[in-house]
């Protein structure tokens, strides 16, 4: 029991790089990058069901949402404008929920069907892992890009991935300019992709700035991608230049906890993290790197614990 009930809270969490695993870092944790997305069909909230096999051909752009969320009403938004954006002949658009305390009531006036996922089936099939996360699916239904949260340049990796399914050239990448002038331009493109799982590309587009003079939020990005490779070594040498360089810095700590559990060193990593808890602007994070480090102790029920606090400090009680 206690086994299903730490797979339950597993299933629940939120950004994919933080696990343990290395092998992938991608907002789905069931269907990798090119793969089949799993077969659904679903009733919307006016009754009638959608099937992912009757939009064969179609490219496919499906966000799960959840009810009165900022980020999924901001997603909403965004299914609409690829709505107006594509032919409906050429793109499925769809939102999935799951009904809220028996609620089936979409938002007023969606140009595309919101469908109904009370058992989570879908959900589980696909392995979400943060809502919203919006997923494109290229004209076989394969999965080409998938997205959680809302991080800028949502759009434009979602139609970067719509219109090369389409056969339609596609724009670069835009490089979004930081403000703060202690993080170079490369820094926000780094964030980006990592955001959406892409940790060798985070880590290809900070090498420029690491071979110049990389400030102490480069080296912790470099420190994320890295360990989210599984190059546990070389993630807590970037931290430990990161804090020798700023003692203060916030996820320094916190990104060395991840590196010094992958590494074995758990005692260290156990310290660090309680360290960050405090220090953090994301201590979910902190919570569910603990409760990983507990899981990997055998430490069951602490673990649980900590990705309990994980998800209500990410999502609210």
């Amino acid at each position: 029991m206690r086994a299903l009930r730490l797979g339950m809270a597993m299933s629940l969490l939120f950004v994919p790089s933080l696990g343990l695993s290395t092998t992938r870092a991608h907002p789905l944790r069931d269907v990798p990058p090119g793969e089949p997305a799993p077969a659904f069909e679903l009733k919307d909230t006016q009754g009638k069901t959608h099937a992912l096999a009757s939009y064969g051909g179609k490219a496919v752009v499906l966000a799960y949402v959840r009810a009165g969320q900022p980020f999924s009403d901001k997603v909403l938004e965004l299914l609409a404008a690829l709505r107006r954006r594509y032919q409906a002949s050429e793109v499925a658009v769809l939102a999935v929920s799951r009904p809220e305390e028996g609620s089936v009531q979409a938002p007023a006036k969606l140009p595309f069907p919101m469908l109904l996922d009370p058992d989570r089936a879908l959900y589980g099939a696909w392995g979400f892992f943060v809502l919203p996360t919006t997923v494109a699916l290229d004209r076989r239904h394969r999965v080409a890009a998938a997205v959680s949260t809302f991080p800028e340049g949502l759009e434009d990796d979602i139609t970067r991935a719509v219109d090369q399914a389409l056969g339609r050239p596609v724009a670069a990448p835009k490089v979004v300019k930081e403000t703060a002038p202690a993080a170079p331009a490369e820094a926000a493109m780094a964030r980006r992709l990592l955001a959406s799982g892409k940790a060798a590309e985070a880590f290809g587009a900070l090498e420029g700035a690491l071979r110049s003079s990389p400030s102490p939020e480069t080296l912790v990005l470099a420190a994320e991608a890295l360990a989210a490779l599984g190059r546990a070594d070389e993630a807590a040498a970037r931290c430990q230049a990161a804090l020798k360089a700023d003692p203060e810095h916030q996820r320094a700590s916190l990104v060395l906890g991840r590196a010094r559990t992958l590494q074995g060193r758990l005692q260290e990593a156990e310290q660090l993290l309680k360290a960050s808890l405090v220090r953090t602007t994301d201590p979910g994070q902190a919570h569910y790197w603990l409760g990983q480090l507990y899981e990997r102790q055998g430490r069951k029920d602490a673990a649980l614990a900590e990705y309990r606090a994980a998800l209500e400090r990410t999502f609210g009680p």
